[in-house]
């Protein structure tokens, strides 16, 4: 039997940083017992000597997720989406040649890229690829306000894309998705199209001892990811000084990733508060970490603390989010959110008001008072976070019918995601 082969491709992977790295190579690993071989199409500015990422391949030189298109009103913003698409399809069909893969997998997708690959399943499949799986990763606004109105032209162009897939869908050779139920509603709602729900990608797991078996360990609040304003890092900080000065006999600790200055709106730089950096109690993780870091920081962690900011995160999803739901972790989260909905059936945690450092502060502090029903209530739901984001899930969504059986790849899995 041929190898089969799976190509990602991801305009956005420019570095190590960041998800778009681990999610893409957790791809690639759960492939690799099956004997499926990955391909990743990357940013021009990647680069690597790591014999694990000889499979990727620097193309882009433009991404419209790392700034690279620029609009303002209407025809500048239809100029450049034409350009950029017209780009797209150009790496991605010069690439293509000679080439044939069982499927492909976009897993950033936005209308900025992806009129390209509606074009290529019209001009490469089934030539160069049997499948085409699109993850619309962001709402129909992008980064924009998640409560503001989506423009009538932007609306106009999402229903056209969306239901030209259609016929494909049915067919099986074509896959809509989103990894949000959030999401996936409200594009049903303005398109009449519902993507399927992909789990994450990426799960990092750990064996936690038992919290409460050390009464001396501090009982530790974490922050991991990029420290960013939309994840609430200035909240963070404030109610974790608050917290500190308001409970000075609290055995607790917080640690908190925080790699360079985060710039307001204003332009001005939001730094590491001084009080903060003096206190033994805050530990600030200024390096991006590797797998093995990141997971023995995760271990540490006994709640996380997500202050994502409602206008953005309102349906995006939250890889550390499933982490910490994944090992057993509890979490402290925005209220309304993709997160209280994940959490609510997947995990344990209390959520505040958005953006309200006092909530905040208390939320944290019912969380330490509380912390033992906590611990208990992730420790029991755990396995279920694990069920709803396990590998074979996303793969069989991937494939369309289950990898490990090549025989049922003639008939599409018919299970909801």
């Amino acid at each position: 039997m041929a190898v089969r082969r799976l190509l990602i491709v991801n305009d956005a992977l420019a570095d190590l940083a960041g998800h778009y790295y681990e999610h893409d190579q957790a791809i690639r690993e759960m492939h690799l017992p099956l004997g499926i071989s990955t391909t990743i199409l990357a940013n021009a500015k990647f680069t690597s000597d790591s014999e694990a990422d000889r499979n990727i391949a620097p193309l882009f030189v433009r991404s419209w997720m790392r700034g690279d298109c620029r609009s303002s009103g209407r025809f500048s913003f239809a100029l450049e989406l034409l350009k950029h698409n017209l780009y797209i399809y150009s790496v991605v069909a010069a690439y293509l040649k000679g080439q044939y893969f069982d499927c492909m997998f976009v897993p950033n997708a936005t209308i900025w890229d992806a009129f390209a690959y509606r074009a290529l399943l019209l001009t490469h499949k089934p030539k160069r690829f049997a499948r085409m799986v699109i993850l619309l990763r962001f709402g129909m606004r992008e980064f924009q306000d998640a409560s503001a109105p989506v423009g009538r032209v932007r609306l106009l162009l999402w229903k056209i894309l969306l239901n030209s897939f259609s016929q494909a869908q049915r067919k099986g050779v074509a896959c809509l998705a989103t990894d949000s139920a959030r999401l996936a509603a409200e594009y049903e709602a303005a398109t009449g199209v519902r993507p399927v729900i992909f789990p994450c990608p990426k799960v990092v797991t750990v064996e936690r001892a038992n919290p409460g078996s050390d009464p001396t360990r501090p009982y530790t609040f974490g922050c991991l990811g990029a420290a960013r304003l939309e994840k609430g890092i200035d909240l963070l900080q404030t109610a974790a000084r608050e917290m500190l000065a308001g409970h000075p006999e609290a055995n607790v600790r917080f640690l908190i990733q925080w790699i360079e200055d985060v710039r307001r709106l204003d332009g001005s730089l939001l730094k590491k508060d001084e009080m903060l950096l003096g206190d033994r109690r805050v530990v600030f993780v200024d390096r991006p970490l590797s797998s093995k870091e990141y997971q023995e920081h995760l271990q540490e962690i006994d709640c996380m603390v997500l202050p994502y900011r409602r206008e953005k995160y309102r349906s995006r999803i939250s890889g550390v989010a499933v982490e910490a739901a994944t090992s057993g972790i509890s979490v402290v989260y925005t209220s309304d959110t993709w997160l209280s909905d994940f959490l609510d059936s997947y995990g344990a945690g209390i959520a505040f008001d958005d953006g309200d450092v006092q909530s905040l502060t208390k939320a944290m502090w019912a969380m330490y008072r509380n912390r033992n029903r906590f611990n208990e209530e992730a420790a029991s739901k755990r396995h279920k976070a694990l069920r709803e984001n396990s590998p074979q899930r996303l793969m069989e969504g991937l494939w369309g019918y289950d990898p490990r059986n090549a025989e049922s790849s003639a008939g599409v899995v018919a299970r909801a995601f």
